[in-house]
């Protein structure tokens, strides 16, 4: 892993309460973009709304929903990484970093896309990663 790197996690019962927790709480003049997902098919050039994000994040959890008749109390995962490193890191450097995080995890194991829904998305000082399970 990345030594120089503070990871906190959380879990949170609500997708779209957490990412607009994130959005809010962002330092004044820094606009969150997507940095990574589960799919290749979502870019930051092309990234859906705050909204759209969270209906696709969920998708998986509103089918367990209706095939099981439950909800899941605390379904969505979150970690926020710092880095402590002095160092400037690229998206791109960011992007693996991420990567490998959800690897290490068992979020998206060996590059499975099928294996859960993920977004990371950048703050002023750390990159976070939200995942419904």
């Amino acid at each position: 892993m990345h030594p120089s790197f503070d990871c906190h996690i959380r879990r949170s019962a609500d997708t779209a309460a957490l990412l607009t927790t994130l959005h809010a709480n962002r330092k004044e003049g820094f606009e969150p973009y997507l940095l990574a997902a589960w799919s290749p098919h979502l870019e930051a050039a092309n990234a859906p709304s705050l909204a759209h994000l969270v209906q696709l994040l969920d998708e998986p959890l509103h089918a367990r929903q209706q095939r099981t008749g439950r909800r899941l109390a605390r379904p969505a995962w979150h970690c926020s990484v710092v880095k402590d490193t002095g160092r400037v890191l690229s998206d791109e450097q960011w992007a693996a970093l991420v990567k490998d995080i959800v690897a290490a995890t068992g979020i998206e194991p060996g590059g499975d896309t099928t294996a859960c829904r993920w977004v990371a998305l950048p703050g002023a000082t750390a990159r976070w990663i939200s995942s419904p399970t």
